[in-house]
């Protein structure tokens, strides 16, 4: 019963990655029409200016200004509390006393 309706068929074989797959392609682009070979290329450039612009994000700088990307609105915000005008008070303060003792010593 080799060829009866119990016989098991073979499977077909896996197929094996071709190490020059890119040299079919590349042949296969040489074969097609200028049409679609411009098609193709226009296609491929659309799709790497948007697979770039997605991964650089959207912040950009105009006219010396650094405009903000669309996450602005969920980052977290930074709070500085307000302080005197100068921002070393206490060593202006020591070194006003320091010239004051010197001072008072001279004379």
């Amino acid at each position: 019963m080799a060829g009866g309706r119990f016989a098991i068929k073979s499977k077909k074989e896996p197929k094996i990655h071709n190490p020059h797959s890119l040299v079919r392609i590349v042949k296969r682009v040489k074969k097609m029409s200028n049409k679609s070979k411009h098609f193709l290329y226009k296609t491929c450039t659309v799709l790497a200016v948007l697979g770039l612009s997605v991964l650089t994000g959207c912040q950009s700088q105009i006219g010396g200004q650094t405009l903000p990307s669309p996450h602005y609105l969920t980052d977290d915000v930074q709070y500085f509390a307000p302080t005197g005008e100068m921002k070393l008070q206490r060593e202006a303060a020591v070194m006003q006393e320091y010239q004051a003792q010197r001072e008072a010593a001279g004379n």
